[in-house]
C-alpha cells in the first residue's frame, strides 16, 4: 500500500496500530470471560456449603436416622465450596 502511493506513512501507521488494538482485544476476550467465572465459583461454593446446613438442619426435628442421611450431603456440600476456593486461589 505504501509503495504503490495509495496510503500516506501517518495514514498506515494508524492503520497498523487500530488493527492491533482489535486483535488485542480480541484475544483478551476468552481469558476475560474465563477470568470472571472464575470469579464468581467461590460464591457458588459458599452457597452450596450454606444450603447443606441449610438442608441438614431442616432435618434435626425429625428422627436420627434422618439427620443420619442428611450428614454426608452436608459434607459434600463444604467440601465442594472448600475444593472451588482452592482451585480459585493464587498459587
Amino acid at each position: 500500500m505504501s509503495i504503490s502511493g495509495g496510503v500516506g506513512h501517518f495514514d498506515l501507521d494508524q492503520m497498523m496500530e487500530q488493527d492491533m488494538e482489535v486483535h488485542h482485544r480480541e484475544v483478551s476476550a476468552p481469558v476475560t470471560a474465563l477470568n470472571t467465572m472464575a470469579d464468581s465459583l467461590p460464591g457458588l461454593g459458599i452457597v452450596a456449603a450454606v444450603l447443606g446446613v441449610v438442608i441438614t438442619m431442616g432435618a434435626l426435628g425429625g428422627p436420627p436416622e434422618e439427620i443420619g442421611h442428611r450428614w454426608p450431603q452436608l459434607w459434600w456440600y463444604i467440601f465442594g465450596h472448600f475444593v472451588v476456593l482452592r482451585a480459585c486461589s493464587d498459587p
